[in-house]
């Protein structure tokens, strides 16, 4: 267990001394809790071990907090981990009575040695607080280095062997005792200074250290005084670069001033101009020894400086170089998406990994992340500005995308859109139950309805709905993957929920569970009838027992019994509502059951039925005979049916049935003769049945019944007629009588009955009224007609017909007429038709009256093509006898009228217009139609001229002629439309200033063409004819019209604009960094701008800003803090008049460059004793902040808005264990810049 007590942020002085080299080291602890001066250090305890929580407390001594020598350099470090204590002084200080002010944290405590009490320090010196607290004092003195002339630099050798970790060079001020970090190249392990200066008549003293920085430690060595004799340094060594300094590809820099030198020995200068690639080695430029240089063009970065001497004792003096940078285009600005791009309801995406842009200035790439909520609008996020970007949660679809400037490229690199979807988080999964939810036994459950999920991808959802008997397991339902669900029936109680998954939420939702009760069947509904269940005539019955029965809710069970007379119609019997029943006495069979309900189970469950029979005697034995009981020759008879008897057991009765060929003498039948009915088999000859009932029951005495007759009537033979000698006539007749022969067998003689037939077909056949005798007599007759005779006798009711006579008659066919003809066009086919045809004739046609030669035979008659007026003929015939007068049909034939000509063919017309086609001499009635196909289709129109459509290619049209008579021309005449190419001109407009004309010139470059110039689309007013045109001079935009004179031109006319150019928008400037020694301000680009214009003298003068002529900030240098510079910007443009006004001017002042450092302890003790409980954000520099704290797993704990609020170690009201926890923060300082940083937090109980 570690208690923290009193911990002061210190740094200590180590001194150590290996292989005879002497250095100090100074080591900076970042262990602090807090900036307060109250705090604590870390000091370990001994364990409680009786197992309580409170740590064992002892008060603590005092500390060394602050320990001065007025000799010392830099701050005194104080290591209270080793409670030792450095002190720095220069070399050659006397260490032997250094008089120390010592300052204790307690007011009560003591140190020995006292304050103010000298000390010998050629050694460490002990020192002890309240008599407890050792600390080793050591007071070290830094090395000397050779001495160098003023306006000379030298190498300051840092002490070997070279360390691990990052180096920085630093230099003291001897006023204020302060190290800052050294000029120049200063992380080396060695130290070659700045050109030093010495004082006016006396040498100056300059005092380095190294440090060395291991991750958040930092400790100092090769502590060196340097001393500085006066020289007369040249100076003026100053070169100004050429007005264009950054070049893209290559470019010829203008010329390199150089200021005159001074100094040195004041009267020769010698000057050598030098030239570098790297900035770093520089070579002497062959004849380059003039005080200015003019550098010839380049195509890769180059520096050039110039180096003077003056004198033999005096140093050279090299000037600050000039860099003319050459700088590629900027490319390779792709970033690649997180492994993870899409989420449900949100999610915080991984990092956007963004590639190193190339080109541009090589060094500083300007990254700028946007963000946009639809993929085509992007706003800038504040602060992320780095080659890579992790962003926040999100809780929306989101697209990524990162622009890049660098140098002297502003134009900004957009890189590829990264996009991440957030699906919205799955809802609305609930179901609700049916209407019935409860069954007995099994039942089969209404619907299950799923209202429809929300969330997800909002297009697939994936259900799956599940069974469970127990409402804790459930399983999925095979094939259950609807929005609802209908339960198959059931049998047990079961419960039914829902899950779904969309998109993204793979994780699934569980609707509420739906439960459907079944409640097991009623059972055991059984009843034991008495010992005695059959009575004659009367009896009581003994008691009825009841099993118990099971099922329902199995709590209560309802019985009532029920009594019946039939078996079947039960009613309830008053009273009888226990389990068993004893009947009262009965003259009559009697039924009983048992009915009974329970739970849901309201459906009545009925007991076997208990049946007690009370018998009444043998009767109702009456037999019915079947339907035919007589047949001719033989037959089949139908069953006999017999009644069901009465008495007896009413059920099972003993049958005999008994036949006989007299009525007299019965015997039994040899088959199937025990039944109720009997089915008599094929008979041939009359019988006689009769059925005797033997028993039934307990009755015994036979009963038999009247007998039953079927009659068998012999079949009729032989019935023929005779026929008249002549039966075929040609008008009407009298036939002579027509004999008949007797029939044979049947009834006999008396019992014929005869029906004589008329036939006009043969087949149909129609009785003759009152002809009944043997012979038949027939009257007149006009058309062929059949007879024959029918015979029947007894049984034999089917008539047996005779042989059939004929008569026949044959008429002629009557005179026919043909339909009218219409006329039709030469050369074409007519038809000709009889006028109502009969199908029984035929038509023969003829081209004479004479009937020379048949053309054709049928009603309807189709013409060869025919070119001149035509008589046909036609007669009808039945195959023997045809009609007396023959038909006639005159066909009438007009002639075709001639192919149209046109007064132009073929024609042409401008592309893209119309032509009118003009028939050449139209004919008074004909009609004349214009076609686009050469057979075929419908008329485009019908006139003597047509119209086309607008002609872009070569078109075909085709004219026929139709006169009076409908006739159309034999063939279609064509006309080819073919286009002429419209006279196209482009026209290239201009820009002008206010006032001015412009010149807008056509690109015909043929001399035989003519361009007209318009001042409307429409105008007729020509303004002038060239292939250029001048303007009058112009204030606004202005459109001028030109097209080809005298030849086919587009419907609309060429145009171009002459455009004012408009004064650029004057600049926005803001600071964009004020920390010392420079100020950088940075204004938006202007839209047309080509340029920018600075000013620091309030628009006495301007030059190109520091960034290049076309760059957007603007940064001076070598401020002190607080100095304020205030710029002017005015934009430029290709144009004078584009010239903007000067921009508001705007000031900025350098701040302190270690003003921003935000500090977040990483260790506190939130154990409620007042001390370090809390971990905030320290610095008076912010102005807005948000603090985030997270657990090892990710988990977001604490969120913080405000510095005043730090985290207390809980999370939700419950205290978080000991462990190392994340914090991130987001800050945005007074002077707008925006500070991330993150880090661990170690929280100790």
């Amino acid at each position: 267990m570690i208690t923290i007590e009193h911990i002061y942020p210190k740094a200590f002085y180590l001194a150590m001394i290996k292989k005879s080299t002497r250095y100090l080291t100074l080591l900076v602890l970042f262990i602090s809790l807090c900036f307060c001066a109250d705090a604590g250090y870390l000091k370990p305890v001994k364990a409680n071990r009786s197992g309580k929580k409170s740590p064992i407390k002892r008060p603590a001594p005092g500390h060394i907090i602050a320990f001065k020598i007025p000799q010392q350099i830099g701050s005194e470090v104080i290591d209270e981990t080793n409670h030792s204590i450095g002190i720095a002084v220069h070399a050659g200080t006397n260490v032997t009575a250094l008089v120390p002010t010592i300052t204790l944290d307690l007011p009560t405590s003591t140190v020995n040695p006292g304050s103010g009490v000298p000390n010998n320090f050629t050694t460490a010196q002990p020192y002890i607080v309240d008599g407890l607290t050792f600390y080793s004092v050591n007071v070290l003195q830094a090395r000397t280095a050779t001495p160098i002339c003023a306006g000379t630099q030298t190498t300051i050798p840092g002490d070997p062997p070279t360390p691990a970790g990052i180096l920085g060079w630093e230099v003291l001020d001897a006023v204020t005792n302060t190290w800052s970090p050294a000029p120049g190249a200063n992380t080396n392990p060695d130290y070659q200074t700045a050109v030093l200066t010495s004082n006016l008549n006396a040498p100056k003293l300059y005092t380095f250290r190294r440090s060395i920085t291991v991750g958040v430690f930092v400790t100092w060595d090769s502590y060196t005084d340097l001393t500085v004799n006066p020289t007369t340094p040249i100076t003026g060594n100053t070169i100004t670069a050429p007005p264009t300094v950054t070049f893209c590809a290559g470019g010829d820099p203008g010329n390199i001033a150089g200021n005159p030198a001074t100094g040195g020995d004041g009267t020769t200068y010698n000057y050598q101009w030098q030239i570098s690639t790297d900035g770093t080695n520089y070579s002497d430029i062959t004849g380059a020894i003039s005080q200015s240089y003019d550098p010839p063009a380049i195509t890769a970065t180059t520096w050039y400086q110039r180096v003077v001497t003056s004198g033999t004792c005096i140093a050279k003096s090299i000037s600050i170089p000039v860099k003319i940078t050459i700088q590629n285009a900027l490319a390779n600005n792709t970033i690649t998406p997180p492994s993870v791009v899409i989420f449900c309801a949100s999610g915080d995406p991984g990092n956007i990994a963004g590639d190193p842009v190339t080109g541009g200035d090589g060094i500083t790439y300007n990254y700028q992340w946007q963000i946009s909520t639809d993929g085509t609008n992007y706003n800038d996020i504040t602060g992320a500005i780095g080659q890579s970007y992790d962003p926040t949660a999100i809780t929306a679809t989101t697209w990524y995308q990162r622009i890049v400037t660098s140098g002297a490229c502003i134009t900004k690199s957009i890189s590829n859109p990264v996009k991440i979807t957030v699906q919205n988080a799955l809802a609305n999964n609930t179901i609700t139950p049916p209407l019935i939810s409860v069954f007995c036994a099994g039942g089969d459950p209404g619907n299950i309805a799923g209202d429809p999920a929300t969330g997800g991808d909002g297009i697939t959802y994936n259900y799956q709905w599940q069974i469970s008997a127990d409402d804790i397991n459930f399983s999925d339902i095979t094939g259950a993957i609807g929005q609802n669900y209908d339960p198959p029936a059931i049998t047990a109680t079961t419960w039914y929920q829902r899950i779904v998954t969309s998109g993204a939420c793979i994780t699934k939702s569980i609707s509420n569970s739906v439960k459907i009760t079944v409640q097991n069947a009623l059972a055991n509904n059984t009843i034991t009838p008495p010992s005695v269940v059959i009575f004659c005539a009367g009896g009581d019955p003994g008691n009825i027992t009841g099993a118990p029965a099971t099922g329902g809710d199995d709590i209560t069970y309802n019985y009532q019994w029920q009594i019946s007379t039939d078996g079947i119609n039960f009613s309830d019997v008053t009273g009888a509502i226990g389990q068993n029943y004893d009947p009262p006495a009965i003259t009559a069979t009697t039924w009983y059951q048992r009915a009974v309900t329970s739970g849901a189970c309201n459906v009545r469950s009925f007991s076997n039925p208990v049946k007690i029979i009370v018998q009444p005697p043998l009767a109702n034995n009456i037999l019915t005979p079947p339907t035919p009981s007589a047949f001719c020759g033989s037959g089949i008879p139908g069953a006999i049916i017999g009644s069901t008897p009465t008495g007896g057991d009413g059920l099972n009765y003993t049958y005999q049935w008994e036949s006989s060929t007299d009525n007299t003498t019965f015997s039994p039948v040899a088959l199937n003769g025990s039944g109720k009915d009997y089915t008599p088999p094929s008979l041939s000859v009359t019988m006689y049945y009769h059925r005797i009932v033997v028993k039934s029951g307990t009755c015994s005495i036979p009963l038999i019944s009247t007998s039953v007759k079927i009659k068998i009537t012999p079949p009729l033979t032989v019935n023929t007629i005779g026929s008249p000698l002549t039966t075929t006539f040609c008008t009407s007749v009298d036939p002579a009588i027509i004999p008949g022969g007797f029939p044979s067998v049947g009834d006999g003689p008396n019992t014929y009955i005869y029906q004589w037939q008329s036939s006009l077909d043969g087949i149909n056949w129609t009785d003759i009224p009152g002809a009944n005798s043997i012979d038949y007599d027939s009257p007149p007759i006009s058309v062929t007609t059949s007879l024959r005779r029918n015979v029947t006798s007894g049984a034999c009711t089917v008539p047996l017909s005779s042989n059939i006579v004929k008569f026949t008659i044959i008429n002629s066919p009557p005179n026919i007429s043909a339909n009218p003809v219409a006329p039709i066009c030469s050369g074409n086919k007519a038809t000709i038709s009889v006028a109502s045809p009969d199908p029984a004739l035929t038509y023969f046609w003829y081209t004479t009256p004479t009937k020379d030669f048949i053309l054709f035979t049928g009603p309807v008659y189709i013409t060869d093509p025919l070119t001149a007026s035509q008589t046909f003929y036609v007669e009808a015939s039945n195959g023997t006898c045809s009609s007396p007068v023959l038909a006639s049909a005159t066909v009438t034939v007009n002639p075709l009228p001639a192919a149209p000509a046109l007064v132009t063919n073929p024609v042409s017309t401008c592309q893209g217009a119309t032509a009118v086609l003009t028939i050449s001499n139209p004919q008074p009635g004909y009609t004349y139609n214009w076609y686009t196909t050469a057979t075929g289709g419908a008329p485009a129109s019908a006139n003597t001229t047509f119209t086309t459509q607008s002609i872009n290619a070569n078109t075909t049209y085709y004219a026929e002629a139709v006169n009076s008579s409908g006739c159309v021309s034999a063939t279609r005449t064509p006309v080819n439309v073919s286009p002429i190419p419209l006279a196209q001109v482009k026209l290239t407009g201009t820009n002008v200033c206010p006032g001015e004309p412009g010149t807008i010139t056509s690109d015909n470059t043929d001399p035989t063409i003519d361009i007209n110039w318009f001042a409307t689309p429409t105008s007729t007013d020509i303004l002038y004819t060239g292939n250029s045109f001048i303007t009058p001079p112009v204030t606004a935009n202005t459109t001028y019209y030109a097209e080809v004179a005298n030849s086919c031109v587009p419907a609309v006319r060429a145009s171009a604009q002459v455009q004012v150019i408009q004064q650029l928008p004057t600049p926005v400037v803001s600071v964009e960094s004020a920390v010392a020694p420079n100020i950088t301000f940075w204004w938006v680009s202007v839209t047309g701008a080509t340029g920018y214009e600075v000013s620091t003298d309030n628009g006495q003068t301007f030059t190109a800003p520091s960034s290049g002529s076309n760059g957007t900030t603007h940064t001076v240098t070598g401020l002190q803090i607080g100095q304020s510079v205030t710029i002017i910007v005015r934009a430029t443009g290709g144009f004078s008049c584009q010239l903007s006004s000067n921009s508001a001017p705007v000031t900025g002042t350098a701040t302190n460059p270690l003003i921003d450092q935000i500090f977040v302890a990483n260790a506190f003790t939130p154990n409620g004793d007042g001390k370090n409980d809390v971990v905030y954000v320290h610095n008076e520099n912010i102005k807005s902040l948000k603090f985030y704290v997270y657990d090892q797993w990710g988990e977001l704990l604490y969120v913080s808005q405000s510095q005043q609020n730090g985290w207390n170690g809980t999370f939700k009201g419950k205290t978080e264990p000991a462990g190392v926890y994340v914090y991130y923060l987001e800050a945005i300082m007074n002077d707008g810049q925006q500070v991330k940083k993150k880090g661990t937090i170690t929280l100790l109980r």
